[in-house]
């Protein structure tokens, strides 16, 4: 089982603004070192560039750090 709080932790700030602030859908991170980062944690799915998808582990992580979780 995965913690989703141990992940959030983990996480950059700049890590946790890229997950929080775009869509689900379409989540660019500025740098490629920053998208692999997300990428290397499972939390996105690469689309092109420095772009991605939430992954459903990215997306748990962001409705935990948009106080969303149960």
């Amino acid at each position: 089982m995965t913690d989703i709080a141990t992940i959030a932790a983990s996480l950059s700030e700049a890590q946790r603004r890229t997950i929080t602030t775009f869509r689900a859908t379409w989540v660019c991170s500025w740098n490629s070192q920053g998208h692999e980062a997300l990428l290397r944690k499972g939390l996105v799915d690469h689309l092109t560039g420095n772009c991605g998808s939430l992954t459903p582990l990215g997306r748990q992580v962001r409705d935990y750090l948009e106080g969303k979780s149960s």
